[in-house]
């Protein structure tokens, strides 16, 4: 899967829980920095091609929830492996079956993520 395939559906996974969570669109747009609703709703629809590790922490905090818990409800997670992962060995284990480039990506949004929770 393509990096802006993964950004499209990790930003409609983020829509949905927002949806889920009801939590306004505003109160998002305002903490991530947007000068609009509207402005913030490009990236809710995927039609930015990049989204920050930072912007994602905040959202995961408005939306609460943990990062790697929007990336399994956003569906990215099961496209990265095909298999059903239990432990944190197991999920280690998988990272052999992609792209050093994505394991590598991977491996840093984890060790950010987990340095700052």
């Amino acid at each position: 899967m393509e990096n802006e395939e993964l950004i499209k559906k990790l930003c409609e996974g983020i829509r949905q829980l927002r949806r889920l969570r009801k939590v306004k669109i505003s109160s998002i747009a305002f903490k991530l920095g947007y000068d609009s609703e509207q402005a913030y709703l490009k990236l809710e629809r995927g039609e930015k091609k990049e989204i920050g590790i930072t912007q994602l922490i905040i959202i995961c905090e408005l939306l609460d929830c943990s990062l790697i818990n929007l990336f399994i409800f956003s569906g990215i997670i099961d496209n990265f492996f095909n298999n059903n992962i239990t432990t944190w060995g197991e999920f280690y284990k998988s990272l052999e079956n992609i792209s050093p480039e994505k394991k590598n990506e991977i491996l840093q949004l984890l060790d950010f993520y987990n340095e700052n929770k």
